[in-house]
């Protein structure tokens, strides 16, 4: 009798002694995570660091971009699957100038890596993609002459990001 109570008390001890254990790595975690989650906010609170997702859809053509902000410098992803083309999936690098983001898109077209420049204007909660001059020389589209672009082209509306 007296050693089932020893046993007893033993079982109590050890399953507290777990719980205990269990309970601060559990609580240190926890901190852990709300410390690096204060930093993340603290980023975003300054205007340090922000993501945004935009997207246009029409019957047969979709546009998605997705942009990360560190100060007025931006980069990101950008996709078109426009109807009846080859599909165009790559990065932008580029940087904020007032309401213009001017940025290189670096993408894969038909098995080929490819590079043009992009333009897009922000307009409330949307980004409209803006077309420029052609180089004579080179036959690329340039934004050289700032007052030449023209922003009349997709018309990419915000959306919440998806992890």
């Amino acid at each position: 009798m007296l050693n089932d109570v020893y046993n007893s008390y033993n079982y109590i001890k050890i399953n507290s002694m777990k719980n205990i254990i269990l309970n601060t790595l559990v609580c240190a975690s926890l901190l852990i995570s709300c410390k690096n989650r204060s930093k993340k906010n603290e980023e975003h609170a300054d205007g340090l660091q922000s993501v945004s997702c935009y997207i246009y859809l029409s019957h047969e053509d979709t546009v998605s971009m997705t942009l990360h902000f560190l100060g007025d410098e931006v980069t990101g992803n950008l996709n078109y699957n426009i109807f009846e083309k080859d599909i165009n999936k790559g990065t932008l690098s580029g940087h904020m100038k007032g309401d213009t983001l001017f940025a290189t898109y670096r993408f894969m077209s038909e098995g080929e890596n490819s590079e043009r420049q992009v333009v897009f204007l922000k307009k409330e909660n949307k980004w409209i993609e803006g077309s420029g001059e052609i180089d004579p020389k080179t036959g690329i589209i340039t934004f050289e002459n700032k007052k030449s672009i023209v922003f009349d082209g997709f018309v990419l509306t915000q959306l919440e990001c998806s992890n």
